[in-house]
């Protein structure tokens, strides 16, 4: 009963010692996590103050962690056989059905750390993809202003200002060029209609079909860097009250709905009741507001009624906060609400990949401190077992690497299945993971292949530095000792 107790006591200090370190390092390391994801435009919010019902938790966890692994192990040893225990040379009280519950433990970790740092090969591989994207449009270098109007102004009125707005920035050093747009690309809006074709020249319109629209002024195209595959853009005559309908439409529309024949020159509505526009260029597909999925259909309407509210596209090397400036101090009559590079809103839109990438780097390096640490737990006390019959077959003539074949070769029969378990578990989580990756099939072995291989190397490094000290030992000074 007594030493029970003194288990008992042991195991609940190391459990509460554990969970009071691991509690401050998950506060330290959400800190931590919500700096690397937070951005000046776009700051990441979470209450970090404790959480009663997290913390009662985390003390039903470090008790059922004494019951589990510290009762157990206190009952076994207090049955244990004195003169058994007494005439074992080495191993302490350890029996082989101990040793075999140890390496599968080790072996559970082996697996679980593999699947984690497979999730963690998955994100990253995910997050290498997306940045990878073609975008259709030169993201480098565009700066997106959102302005107001700082009173209420007549449609004409509007009009005139756009005009004057970008002719006075096209005209500001360190402006390339200018344009304006009803929203930004991956700004959070968007716009869709159902437009009408008719089948053919002079028909009746029918046959609804749906495709994202937006409204931009002239050199829009030239300013996004989007390639024109025919015909031509906006101009300024497009942009006067009452000139022709005119739009330009990119690749995927007149894929989807023009079947493959020649768009320019070719009409559509927005509905029924609106008059038909026609197809003046067609353009290269871009990345309307999210990276992972295919271009839409998409047409591009002149802005010929403003709104009291604009985006300006910005072509310049300058900061942000720079055009922003420029911006203000070139058009007092609008209200700057925020600017931010086009990169920026990019990068915002995979705010959930790189929290999942963050936080699944951060578990598998902890599961991998974990099973390199099991590793080396279990064959120390493997080896410790085998002291005296190490001890013997050195003094008999066995050289050292020899016996370091043998002791690794023990520890490849709970590093092997572990690994084996690993991978159909990565299998597993690639599975759960589902709709937040963003791979290919070689990626995916890639994964699971590395997070094979790296712990295979970790349980390998443990085993041999476990077992070091004891092949090197001089054999009669450890029979001696015995």
């Amino acid at each position: 009963g007594r030493i029970v107790r003194q288990l008992l006591v042991e195991s609940f200090a190391l459990a509460s010692a554990a969970s009071i370190v691991g509690s401050v390092l998950a506060w330290l390391s959400a800190s931590l996590l919500l700096g690397m994801l937070s951005r000046e435009r776009l700051p990441v919010q979470i209450d970090l103050t404790i959480n009663w019902h997290m913390l009662c938790l985390t003390i039903l966890v470090c008790v059922l962690t004494t019951i589990l692994f510290g009762l157990w192990p206190a009952i076994h040893a207090s049955r244990t056989a004195l003169d058994g225990a007494l005439r074992r040379r080495s191993g302490g009280g350890s029996t082989p059905s101990t040793l075999r519950i140890g390496k599968g433990l080790a072996a559970a970790q082996i697996a679980i750390s593999i699947s984690v740092l497979s999730a963690t090969g998955l994100m990253l591989a995910t997050l290498h993809n997306l940045l990878g994207v073609q975008t259709g449009f030169q993201k480098q270098g565009m700066v997106l202003v959102h302005v107001n109007t700082l009173s209420p102004m007549s449609m004409e009125a509007r009009r005139v200002l756009l005009k004057n707005v970008q002719r006075r920035l096209a005209e500001t050093a360190g402006i390339e060029d200018a344009a304006f747009t009803n929203f930004g690309l991956f700004a959070g809006s968007k716009a869709s209609v159902s437009i009408t074709l008719p089948e053919n020249p002079g028909s009746s319109l029918s046959t609804a079909n749906e495709c994202q629209t937006m409204e931009v002024s002239s050199r829009y195209f030239e300013t996004m860097r989007i390639k024109v595959l025919s015909g031509r853009t906006f101009e300024l005559r497009d942009m006067e009250h009452g000139s022709s309908r005119v739009a330009l439409v990119n690749r995927a529309f007149a894929n989807s709905y023009m079947d493959g024949q020649l768009a320019v020159g070719r009409r559509f509505s927005r509905g029924p009741a609106d008059i038909p526009s026609e197809i003046i260029g067609v353009v290269e597909d871009i990345k309307y507001d999210s990276l992972r999925e295919a271009s839409p259909a998409m047409a591009y309407f002149p802005m010929r009624n403003p709104y009291d509210w604009m985006t300006i596209v910005v072509r310049s090397w300058l900061s942000p906060v720079t055009i922003a400036g420029l911006v203000r101090s070139v058009v007092p009559e609008v209200m700057v609400r925020g600017s931010a590079s086009q990169e920026q809103f990019i990068e915002e839109s995979m705010l959930r990949e790189r929290a999942l990438t963050s936080v699944s780097t951060a578990f598998g390096t902890v599961g991998l401190v974990l099973a390199a640490i099991g590793v080396f737990a279990v064959v120390s006390h493997s080896v410790s077992r085998r002291t005296h019959e190490l001890a013997v077959r050195r003094a008999l003539g066995a050289q050292r690497y020899n016996l370091y074949l043998l002791l690794l070769k023990n520890a490849a029969l709970f590093i092997g299945p572990g690994l084996l378990l690993g991978l159909l578990l990565s299998s597993l989580v690639k599975e759960i993971l589902g709709s937040l990756l963003f791979t290919t099939s070689a990626d995916i072995v890639s994964a699971s292949a590395g997070s094979a291989l790296i712990l295979s190397q970790i349980a390998l490094v443990s085993s041999y530095l476990a077992a070091r000290r004891t092949c090197n030992a001089e054999p009669a000074i450890t029979l001696k000792e015995m």
